[in-house]
């Protein structure tokens, strides 16, 4: 079991936790907000931090080459390729570590190919976010765009860590969706256990980390990072 030491943040000084649980629970649901990325089944592997970037990323970045190209174009990223490749970033390779581990020495610029055969480089940047900018008191009172706004637009996604017990330790999964009554829907990688894990926003234990892609660009580009 992954052991989730400290690590120091890049922009803060300050510690930063490192997400690596691996353990399943079995139950049944449907997906919901992302219409891109695959939920990715990481084992017992403690890469939790990496299925969750390669889905939040995969999914921003169909979702941002939709809109730009107007349907006509849309980029699917091969979601597999990008995990295996983000499995191998970061500061200490296939293991459990924090989002914002990825800022850090490169590890956030990658070379990835498509569905068609495409490559494309990708460089993507993570920050802590304030959760409580996602509460929508007035939520269930009005129509749904506020939250949209942010929950579903193409220049950001996001990612949320918690505690899942004392046993298993830290988890990492992707958001899916913003729920009302201060309550979020994850979006897991744990194959077909617990795919869309739901719970309250001011639980004391959960971090929310906005992940956004700065840059894809066909491989070869004069612009490449």
């Amino acid at each position: 079991m992954e052991r989730f030491p400290k690590r120091a943040s890049a922009s803060s000084g300050e510690p930063t936790k490192a997400f690596g649980s691996s353990r399943k629970k079995v139950v049944s649901a449907k997906f919901g907000a992302m219409r891109t990325a695959k939920n990715l089944d990481q084992g017992n592997a403690p890469t939790c931090v990496r299925a969750s970037l390669a889905a939040v990323i995969t999914e921003q970045v169909a979702e941002r080459t939709r809109i730009k190209s107007k349907g006509s174009n849309m980029v699917k990223l091969d979601q597999h390729g990008l995990y295996n490749a983000l499995c191998n970033k970061g500061p200490v390779a296939n293991r459990g570590c924090n989002p914002l581990d990825f800022n850090k020495d490169g590890a956030n610029v990658l070379n990835i190919g498509d569905e068609d055969n495409n490559r494309h480089w990708l460089k993507f940047e993570v920050e802590a976010f304030d959760k409580t900018a996602l509460f929508f008191d007035d939520y269930d009172s009005r129509p749904k765009t506020a939250a949209k706004e942010i929950e579903g637009s193409e220049a950001w996604r996001f990612l949320m860590g918690y505690k899942v017990d004392d046993v298993t330790g830290l988890h990492c999964i992707a958001v899916n969706e913003i729920l009302g009554k201060r309550r979020i829907q994850g979006f897991n990688s744990w194959g077909k256990a617990d795919p869309l894990p739901t719970m309250s926003l001011e639980r004391p234990d959960l971090s929310i980390f906005k992940v956004a892609v700065t840059k894809c660009e066909m491989f070869g580009s004069p612009t490449s990072p």
